[in-house]
């Protein structure tokens, strides 16, 4: 499948996923709709097979080790209720010495969903750059239409309808659960090169070292980008911080706000999907 069209059937979702808001009846809680980042996957290609398409998206976590649930949620002390939430990790801050902290840090730098964070710890080709400087404008994009529909309509009312929108961080004790479990990967090196894999399959993580400090290259799995797979974000985007500016229009609603949100990111998606391709480089 296409970058493309995985790109559209992203955006139908969220469509979708608002379709029918707009009544006055009280929101289901239990299917209210949700906005988790979805990051596209890359598909590995061999060098007989041309470079590798962004494979269709669903809702899943980042590509990173993360901790297993607890095993009996009952026995979990209740965290108390006034309890301040950690602060996130900046992934600058973190020591890359090892490839498994290198690892580590990718994952606090892409939850965070800052470009800066992201630029520091990765290994990033000069022709990748302007699909990962939209990818984040993307990201900044939720963020900001996530405060505006909070200050606008207030906390419960946002909450019934949207979980969050856009990477939040990762606190300390992320990184350092992300850390050691990396530690149990088999890693391969060879000078300023290595991998990190597991033995049964999955993820492989490739990575160079600079001046001391290891960096992960991200195209294995968020991909390299062409201007086929830009526009779709930067249409997502646009439907975010155009329906953000609308928040605080005088009589606005929420039901109206979701409506407008699902219109422009149709209008917007439709646009860049049926965009004619750039002429081929002569």
């Amino acid at each position: 499948m296409s970058t493309q069209t995985w790109m559209l059937a992203l955006a139908m979702a969220l469509a979708l996923s608002l379709a029918g808001c707009g009544d006055d009846s009280a929101p289901d809680e239990d299917n209210a709709p949700q906005a988790p980042v979805m990051l596209p996957n890359a598909v590995e290609a061999s060098a007989d097979e041309p470079a590798p398409e962004l494979a269709p998206a669903e809702p899943q976590p980042l590509p990173f080790p993360t901790a297993p649930a607890p095993a009996d949620e009952a026995q979990a002390p209740a965290a108390p209720a006034a309890e301040t939430p950690a602060e996130p990790v900046d992934a600058r801050a973190i020591d890359r010495s090892r490839p498994q902290a290198a690892v580590a840090a990718m994952a606090a730098a892409i939850d965070s969903g800052q470009a800066d964070q992201f630029y520091a710890v990765a290994e990033v080709a000069p022709e990748q750059k302007p699909f990962y400087d939209a990818l984040f404008d993307w990201f900044s994009a939720q963020r900001e239409f996530d405060r505006a529909g909070r200050a606008a309509f207030g906390e419960q009312a946002w909450q019934a309808e949207f979980s969050g929108m856009g990477p939040s961080g990762l606190d300390s004790q992320a990184v350092e659960t992300i850390t050691a479990t990396a530690a149990q990967m088999q890693l391969e090196q060879d000078g300023d090169q290595a991998t990190l894999s597991n033995p049964d399959g999955g993820q492989v993580f490739h990575l160079v070292r600079r001046q001391g400090q290891w960096r992960v290259r991200p195209d294995a799995f968020l991909g390299t980008g062409t201007e086929q797979d830009i526009a779709p974000l930067k249409a997502m985007t646009q439907a975010f911080r155009q329906t953000a500016g609308k928040a605080d229009d005088a009589g606005m609603t929420l039901p109206r706000f979701q409506q407008e949100f699902q219109m422009a990111l149709q209008q917007a998606m439709m646009k860049a999907l049926t965009a004619p391709e750039p002429p081929a480089a002569e």
